[in-house]
């Protein structure tokens, strides 16, 4: 048992927020635009993972790789319309062992992935937040979207002047701020996890959010010429949109980022307020990285640039040495599941593949000789990524389609492909040698399945 909190020998809570689509574009991240004063605050009070990298970047996958503590290679996840359990039965999700441990575990919002039953497993109480009231706010954005020419349509975004507890985040937070105060009078320790819709598309945002953000001074990517032959073509094929188009899309992201922000400063301040937070254990992550216009204009998700794969990661251990550091080290979503288990003091079901991080707690610059992998199915072609502190390395189609590998402290933005030089090909050979990969195929079936549904419906 842990007795780092506050030297008390009773199991400690978890508070686990999950943003959804985050990148690492955050104050306290060195990004001088995004104003996340909140999550700043939370990173002085607790260790923040610089280097932390998503098993897949996309939501279920990822969702599943973390709360399963299994990666992507093993629970053959690769879509957003697969269960966790389709393949690998016998998974015991976070949420069922801190149950079957004694915890109360609740859950707000986005577990896994929408519509999918692994959802509400392992939760005494599980509410996914959805309104009616929300699902008439973006039937209204369809609406105000469709009536503007396509060439000049914002991207799924509206700054909203509404009564704010309409939107969907808002009355997420309100719940888990009732399970808080529920919590606080009782001595069961609670598990409450609380997922953010933002900043996930539809950006139906405060408009003062928006207003933080002026048009005219959000910059644009600043980006070398890249020699076509330094790009696998398999992965290039972004369409740069307008720099007008672009500043509008990101000034709806950064704006959903500080929406999101002010409503994690509401939870924190309440934890406080109910005198919880000397003996809760608060980790904050996302899902997976955005990109918002870097390598040619690419939006959105789904690849292995560093972009997409890295995540925000804090974990604030009340007592840990510690806390109001940074740590270099490369850790994984993945490395969440033992993490917890260990700082609570649970046994550790069997089959875990990450590693607990209560050691880079204590002391963050330690010794961490361990890497990153991220996994990514484009129609049926495998990508890896391998993510060291000083280089990554990505192949498609085990190399066929692609490699690249680069050099992140000349070239944190990747732009210039080592792996054809000679100088580094023992590098690329080494960091080759490391990728982990399923015995059985890994395929991502759910834009098949869209495709079958249209024809069907045809």
């Amino acid at each position: 048992m842990i007795t780092t909190l506050a030297g008390a020998a009773s199991k400690p809570n978890i508070l686990l927020i999950v943003a959804d689509d985050l990148n690492t574009q955050l104050g306290h991240l060195g990004d001088p635009t995004v104003l996340s004063p909140q999550l700043d605050a939370l990173a002085r009070r607790g260790v923040v993972f610089e280097n932390a990298y998503c098993q897949a970047p996309l939501c279920n996958p990822s969702r599943t790789s973390f709360l399963s503590g299994k990666r992507p290679e093993t629970t053959r996840v690769m879509d957003n319309a697969t269960e966790g359990n389709r393949y690998v039965t016998d998974l015991e999700l976070l949420p069922v062992h801190f149950q079957r441990h004694g915890y109360r575990t609740l859950a707000v919002g986005k577990v896994v992935q929408g519509g999918l039953k692994l959802n509400q497993q392992g939760w005494d109480r599980y509410e996914s937040g959805n309104t009616k009231a929300d699902a008439a706010l973006n039937a209204q954005m369809n609406v105000r979207q469709n009536a503007v020419p396509v060439d000049e349509r914002p991207y799924q975004s509206w700054a909203y002047e509404g009564d704010e507890s309409a939107l969907l985040d808002t009355h997420r937070t309100a719940l888990a701020l009732q399970h808080l105060r529920a919590a606080a009078a009782q001595t069961k320790p609670f598990l409450l996890k609380l997922g953010f819709h933002n900043p996930h598309a539809p950006w139906i945002v405060p408009k003062r959010f928006f207003d933080r953000y002026p048009l005219e001074k959000i910059p644009l990517p600043v980006e070398p010429v890249v020699p076509a032959e330094n790009i696998p073509g398999f992965v290039s094929d972004e369409k740069r949109v307008p720099d007008a188009t672009l500043r509008q899309y990101r000034q709806a992201y950064f704006a959903a980022i500080s929406c999101m922000d002010e409503l994690v400063g509401q939870v924190l301040a309440e934890l406080t307020r109910l005198k919880l937070a000397d003996n809760t254990v608060v980790v904050f992550l996302s899902d997976h990285g955005w990109s918002t216009g870097q390598h040619g204009g690419k939006l959105s998700k789904g690849s292995l640039w560093r972009q997409d794969s890295r995540a925000p990661l804090i974990v604030s251990l009340p007592g840990a040495a510690g806390n109001g550091q940074r740590s270099q080290r490369v850790v994984e979503l993945l490395d969440l599941y033992p993490t917890l288990v260990e700082l609570c003091g649970l046994t550790s079901p069997a089959g875990l593949e990450g590693r607990s991080l209560a050691p880079l707690l204590a002391a963050p610059a330690r010794p961490w000789p361990h890497f990153a992998q991220t996994t990514h199915v484009r129609g049926r072609i495998v990508g890896r990524a391998i993510s060291t502190e000083a280089f990554r390395y990505v192949e498609w189609g085990d190399g066929k389609n692609g490699q690249q590998l680069f050099d992140l402290a000349a070239d944190s933005g990747e732009y210039r492909n080592l792996a054809r030089e000679p100088a580094y090909a023992a590098k690329l050979a080494e960091l080759r040698a490391l990728i982990v990969k399923s015995p059985e195929p890994l395929v991502r079936n759910d834009l098949e399945r869209r495709g079958k549904a249209k024809q069907a419906a045809k």
